[in-house]
């Protein structure tokens, strides 16, 4: 599972924090399929926490993350003790999961936290904590920050903004991110905002140098979000890297066709330069509007999800579609559909990075479900077969009581269990945390 590095060990005095809702257990999808062999045993699906919207925060939009001792660690876009959202610490127990709340952001005129952060965190090497706002802080105008959250021997958890979106002339840092950031080998920060930039407003892809010494804002690359301009406008999902230490992510928008792009970001001899791997929609029923990452195999090829587009339409627009990017022998690259979502039960409007399994079977999050296109979402697994032929599967369909809108990506423990969340909805309607047990 993606883990954390070990960070010191803490005794936190739970009491001092309202513990909103232990453990609920929920085993849905109770229908046993006959096979020659007996039943299929359904998945069980349980709610960790279920936020209030409260103290507790409320309003996941992005992953938990997981540190070296099971501990699952996010934020909320709302609630905690001043209503602009929390980072919290979700930790295991013989009586269930206890909530605690390391950081309520505050956005009043004598903070300079930030504001509704929309993003998951990530470790350094010494059990820090980083992530973004997506609004307020110092800069002018006020469209986010960068903050670090450092624990203590007692316990408590301490903010430091390290960086404030727009604090440069007009803007051209970029603003608003909605993405969690990537951490490299020399512990420096990578990441994307959908809007601002130095020349076109597209959005830039930055870099944050060396945060534990103060660290060192650059726009590494600025999207241009003017008509005929192909590179793109809009990041909105994770970076990734890979072993040469290029840059990989999407955009929602832009590009030649309107529908945006898959690109690459290289560094040769200091320089940062754009490719576009993909360029959405590339023929008829394509997909589009790519908000989500992209995820890499051994084989170096890409794997991402299309919010719209493909053969099938879902009211206005199409319902998307899962892809493969695999890299040619001439230098481009090649796009296969593995999926085209439906109007039907099976979930629609994919906004999410997949993740694989120790199989290499795929899994992600799209709304929809039960009652089709307008359905409170779903958790659907990918398994390749013969013939390049992938057979698509439900894993969970939300009814609403147990969470709506899945809108972040996937994470596996060590023990192949699933965990998520919603942004809405579940048993305190602001939002849940869930674990599914294959």
């Amino acid at each position: 599972m993606p883990l954390g590095p070990d960070p010191p060990r803490r005794f936190l005095m739970r009491h001092e924090y309202p513990v909103r809702h232990l453990i609920r257990w929920m085993c849905l999808l109770v229908l046993a399929f006959p096979f020659a062999g007996g039943a299929w045993a359904a998945p069980k699906y349980k709610i960790l926490h279920a936020f209030t919207g409260g103290s507790d925060g409320g309003g996941i939009w992005d992953s938990v993350l997981f540190d070296a001792y099971g501990n699952l660690y996010g934020t909320t876009s709302g609630g905690g003790a001043y209503g602009y959202g929390t980072a919290f610490e979700l930790s295991p127990g013989t009586k269930g999961w206890t909530e605690t709340v390391l950081y309520s952001f505050c956005a009043q005129p004598h903070c300079d936290d930030g504001a509704i952060p929309a993003a998951s965190l990530i470790f350094d090497g010494s059990g820090n904590l980083y992530g973004t706002t997506s609004t307020v802080g110092t800069g002018s105008p006020q469209i986010g920050t960068i903050f670090e959250l450092s624990a203590s021997a007692g316990g408590n958890w301490s903010l430091t903004t390290l960086y404030d979106f727009c604090s440069l002339p007009n803007c051209s840092d970029g603003g608003s991110p909605r993405s969690g950031m990537l951490l490299d080998t020399a512990g420096n920060l990578y990441g994307t905002t959908p809007y601002g930039g130095p020349g076109y407003g597209g959005g830039v892809l930055f870099e944050f140098t060396a945060p534990s010494s103060g660290g060192v804002y650059s726009s590494l690359y600025d999207f241009c979000s003017l008509s005929g301009c192909d590179d793109g406008a809009g990041p909105y999902g994770v970076l990734i890297r890979d072993a040469k230490g290029d840059l990989y992510g999407t955009t929602a928008g832009g590009g030649t066709n309107g529908g945006g792009t898959a690109f690459e970001l290289q560094q040769t001899s200091g320089t940062w330069t754009e490719q576009v791997l993909h360029d959405f929609p590339s023929f008829s029923n394509d997909g589009r509007a790519v908000y989500a990452g992209l995820i890499m195999d051994r084989s170096g090829s890409l794997y991402g999800v299309a919010s719209q587009g493909g053969p099938n339409t879902c009211g206005n627009s199409g319902c998307g579609m899962i892809f493969r990017l695999s890299p040619t022998a001439k230098g481009g690259w090649k796009e296969t559909v593995l999926h085209n979502f439906a109007p039907d039960k099976r979930g629609s409007y994919p906004s999410a990075s997949l993740v694989f399994d120790k199989k290499r079977n795929l899994y992600g999050v799209a709304g929809g479900g039960t009652n089709g296109y307008y359905g409170y979402g779903v958790v659907y697994k990918l398994t390749p077969g013969a013939r390049g032929k992938w057979k698509y599967k439900v894993v969970h369909d939300f009814n609403g009581s147990d969470g709506a809108q899945p809108n972040a990506a996937l994470v596996f423990d060590k023990n192949g269990h699933l965990y998520g969340t919603t942004l809405t909805a579940g048993p305190g309607g602001y939002g849940v945390v869930f674990e599914i047990t294959p």
